[in-house]
């Protein structure tokens, strides 16, 4: 067995040729040794290696505190020396090394043995209970005498562990070897001083050092021998004047030989040589070799060996591991390299057969995901019958254990079905297995992998070695699964990544990102052929509305149905995506205007038809926008403009779609001209002027309030729109002047019309930017005292979406306004962002509903579902209803039944001046 074992290291050593990385923590163990090695070896009195031992250890930062110290021929403890201890603990150590009486000390020298505690106790002083710290106790000894002890301080988790134990008990043996190396040589150099003297003092002083020394003649035959060399080698008088080759093998003659006549050429040598102890075992001996002249006489060869086979062990045991190491991560790195599949687990199993000692086939079991543990490979066997065996994790042979396990493997057969038992026979193609190692691989405490190692010779095949040799190969095993699985996680999240960076999460549909790329391809192809293609972009009319009406789950809903209809209008090369909200964005190869309108009126018509939303049928209407390659864009960003321009003119003309035209780009300067053009209205007030509508209540017709509506009399475009010229205000900043126009002709009017005996409230709208002005309370009062108006003639108008910008701070200013009186109007209710649990926080009274929902009440087959949540709202609230738009007596009945308040529009009265409302005094409109 131990020709295989041999055979092993050696191709280890073969193996090892290809490292070129570092090693792990046993390979750093390893230099540490090394290190304190090379230090000792400059070291000649015992104090200084004990000193040199405390200090090296202390400096690689893995202690808390070390202390050593000798134990002299009286028993006295010498050659005290600590590191790392503040003054009181230094001072608490020696008074224990004093008494020796502390378990921690006595221990090691009485039972000659490791000395371990982790928890603080009277078995040592200056274990400390607050900082969780452990001691271990090493004795240093040769020969069977202990010499001293060396302690180390340490965290109490590592005081347990057993390879840091063993790691100290080596550096004992090795600072034990330099002590009685320093001893050996004073000794000597005593006796040669003694041999001018007297040769029987030499002798006697010889026959105490604890190494063989020697004395051969010219011819290397020996002359003397002390008593170490006798008791240990097995020599006697006899041997006296016999030749290495009279007393050894012929290969070990001819290295003692050669290395005495180097002695005898170079006057000292310093060598390594293996000699047969009584015995029969190799051991391997420190030998220096140096001439002793005699005068005109022939010279002698003198010499000390001292015995270094257990820290030669140590030192080929440390390679051994290192290079299994590197070996593995290697072995790894071919694996990582080449993906994991059964050629590379069946290439790991027969490493693993080839390094861990004793071992002769195996087979490697995978944890899989039905739980149960599959053959994935194997040596020497059958693997496809294995591959129909697997084991529940009660049926394993390796239990649950996470180390290494030498099993029975006929024993632990026994559990196995018949079945499974016949396979396994089958498998083995008659080979008996007489002994086998199991070595798991553990990730997270869970066995994911087992190595079967099998001999089947000896059923003590596989000894400490063996075991440690598997213990490291699992820890890599381990290693390798852990890395594979977080690779292929961060592989998986990689795609995850590279799908969402370029697809919308709420429909699976590709984003603009997405877009971008695919663009270059349509280029490309298109200018190839000399083709033109399209792009649309399109979006839901009251998105918005329908979002906050029904909540944003039921948006989300609509927004994947909405997808969905539209990739039924995709070709094989078409692509749609989601840009953003509720915009999307049509792609249509080979598409010119004439495919493009048939598309945009074929997507028109299938979206009016309802979608179902918490089981209601919802009717929505869209705005498409068309922009055609290469007359409206040659490149990406240009076409997406247009088609954007496009969709916004459609949505303002009221079209379903609009291809773009170059004059719509042109609102910009338009805009432009329009801000000048207003600063100079407020010079000319002439152009500015107010028309009222009147709000009625419905089914009398009664007159119930006056709505003042600002109007702009362009000396050439006539009369501009609100919509137009409010939003120019808003930027140029004159919106504060229209708003004070506008404020105080009201305050006139009302005074003038109180004059004529008509008193009828009126309502003002209040813009965004005058509401978020700090003073605009303070400014309203003043306007109103100054007119002596009451605030019960006076209401404003806010839109949902202004009102909620600054919840907090516009319901501290609506609160103050309505002290004074003024009652409060939520314009265009339900086309905000706004969530309605916030309505009943607001000093509200009316809520106006928009226009958009009142247009197609008087249809067949009309949706009328958000009026009536509107004014069913309002009801609960204790608020009255205004509904806007009313241009039909259909609408006006249908909105009767609903149970609105009061209305404005068209078919009451449109907007119009003052002096032309001559129907005002008889409080009904006519």
């Amino acid at each position: 067995m131990n020709n295989k074992k041999n055979e092993k290291y050696r191709k280890i050593e073969v193996l090892s040729n290809k490292e070129k990385r570092g090693v792990f923590s046993l390979g750093k163990d390893f230099r540490i040794v090394r290190n304190i090695e090379h230090k000792l070896a400059q070291v000649y009195n015992e104090k200084d290696a004990l000193k040199t031992l405390c200090e090296s250890l202390y400096d690689t930062g893995k202690y808390r505190g070390i202390f050593s110290f000798l134990i002299n021929k009286d028993n006295y403890f010498v050659n005290i020396y600590d590191k790392g201890f503040d003054k009181t603990t230094e001072k608490l150590l020696k008074n224990m090394i004093a008494k020796k009486e502390s378990r921690c000390i006595m221990y090691p020298i009485e039972k000659r043995d490791l000395y371990v505690n982790a928890k603080p106790s009277d078995d040592c002083e200056i274990l400390s209970e607050s900082n969780k710290v452990g001691i271990i106790s090493v004795p240093l000894e040769y020969q069977g005498v202990v010499k001293g002890v060396f302690s180390v301080l340490l965290r109490e988790n590592l005081a347990n562990d057993r390879k840091e134990q063993n790691h100290l008990i080596e550096l004992a043996d090795l600072i034990s070897f330099k002590l009685n190396k320093i001893n050996a040589e004073r000794t000597l150099s005593l006796v040669r001083k003694e041999f001018e003297n007297s040769e029987d003092l030499f002798s006697l002083f010889v026959d105490h050092i604890p190494a063989a020394v020697f004395i051969k003649d010219h011819s290397s035959r020996y002359v003397f021998m002390n008593y170490f060399f006798k008791k240990i080698i097995g020599h006697d008088e006899k041997e006296l004047g016999k030749s290495p080759h009279e007393l050894y093998s012929k290969e070990i003659a001819d290295v003692l030989l050669e290395n005495d006549r180097k002695a005898l050429k170079e006057g000292f040598i310093e060598c390594e040589e293996k000699v047969p102890d009584k015995n029969g075992s190799l051991r391997l001996y420190s030998s220096q070799k140096f001439v002793i002249n005699r005068g005109d006489r022939e010279p002698l060869i003198g010499g000390i060996a001292i015995d270094i086979t257990d820290k030669n062990a140590y030192q080929l045991r440390l390679e051994y591991f290192v290079r299994l190491h590197q070996i593995l991560r290697e072995t790894t790195n071919e694996i990582l390299r080449s993906e994991l599949s059964e050629k590379t687990y069946a290439e790991l199993l027969k490493r693993a057969v080839e390094i861990v000692p004793g071992a002769e086939s195996g087979s490697l079991l995978i944890k899989k995901k039905d739980g149960r543990y599959h053959f994935i490979a194997a040596i020497n066997y059958d693997t496809e019958i294995l591959k129909d065996v697997s084991f529940s994790p009660d049926e394993i042979m390796h239990g649950k254990s996470h180390k290494p396990r030498i099993v029975n493997p006929n024993k632990v057969d026994d559990r196995l079905s018949k079945e499974a038992q016949q396979k396994l026979i089958k498998a083995r193609r008659g080979k008996e297995i007489k002994s086998t190692l199991s070595v798991p691989s553990v990730i997270d405490n869970d066995i994911v992998a087992i190595f079967s190692l099998d001999n089947h010779e000896k059923l003590n095949a596989f000894d400490d070695m063996s075991v440690e040799t598997a213990e490291i190969l699992g820890q890599q095993m381990s290693v390798l699964l852990r890395r594979i699985s977080l690779e292929k996680e961060v592989k998986k999240e990689r795609t995850k990544l590279k799908y969402l960076a370029t697809h919308d999460p709420v429909t699976n549909l590709p984003n603009r990102r997405f877009l971008e790329e695919k663009f270059t391809e349509y280029l490309t192809r298109a200018r190839e052929k000399e083709r033109k293609f399209s792009l649309m972009q399109l979006d839901i009319n009251r998105f918005r509305h329908i979002n906050e009406v029904f909540g944003h789950f039921a948006g989300d809903t609509l927004i994947k149905a909405f997808g969905n209809r539209l990739m039924d209008f995709l070709r094989e090369d078409d692509i749609l995506v989601r840009l953003e909200a509720d915009e999307f964005v049509l792609l249509f190869s080979d598409a010119g205007y004439n495919v493009s309108r048939r598309i945009a009126q074929s997507i028109s018509r299938v979206m009016s038809n309802p979608f179902q939303l918490k089981g209601q049928p919802v009717s929505i209407s869209t705005s498409t926008g068309i922009a055609v390659f290469p007359e409206n864009g040659k490149d990406f960003q240009t076409l997406l403009r247009n088609a954007a321009v496009a969709m916004y003119h459609a949505k303002r003309t009221g079209k379903d779609y609009s291809f773009y035209k170059h004059e719509q780009s042109l609102d910009v300067t338009e805009r432009l001209s329009l801000e000048q053009d207003l600063l100079k209205a407020f010079e000319d007030r002439d152009q500015l002027d107010v028309f009222y509508q009147p709000i009625v209540e419905m089914g009398t017709g009664k007159i119930f309030r006056l709505e003042a509506l600002c109007r702009w009399k362009h000396p050439k475009r006539g009369y501009i729109s609100p919509e137009i010229f409010i939003p120019v205000a808003e930027v140029t900043g004159s919106i504060d002047k229209i708003g004070k126009y506008v404020q105080n002709r009201v305050c006139e009017d009302i005074n003038n019309l109180g004059e004529s005996g008509i008193q009828i409230p009126i309502t003002i709208n209040l813009s965004a930017k005058e509401l978020q002005r700090d003073n605009i309370v303070e400014d309203i009062i003043e306007i109103l005292m100054i007119h002596g108006i009451e605030g019960n003639k006076f209401s404003l108008e806010i839109t949902e979406t202004d009102l909620l910008k600054n919840l907090e701070g516009n319901l501290n200013k609506l609160s103050r306004l309505k002290k004074h009186g003024i009652e409060i109007y939520i314009d265009d209710f339900g086309t905000g962002y706004s969530s309605l649990s916030y309505l009943q926080q607001l000093p509200v009274d009316y809520l106006k509903i928009d226009r958009t929902f009142v247009k197609n009440i008087d249809k067949e087959n009309a949706d009328n579902t958000i009026i009536r949540m509107i004014i069913g709202l309002a009801k609960n609230l204790g608020l009255k209803t205004v509904a806007e738009g009313v241009e039909t007596l259909k609408q006006k009945e249908t909105l009767i039944e609903l149970g609105s308040n009061y209305a404005q529009g068209f078919l009451f009265c449109k907007p119009l001046p003052l002096d032309k409302l001559h129907f005002l005094k008889d409080g009904y409109v006519t």
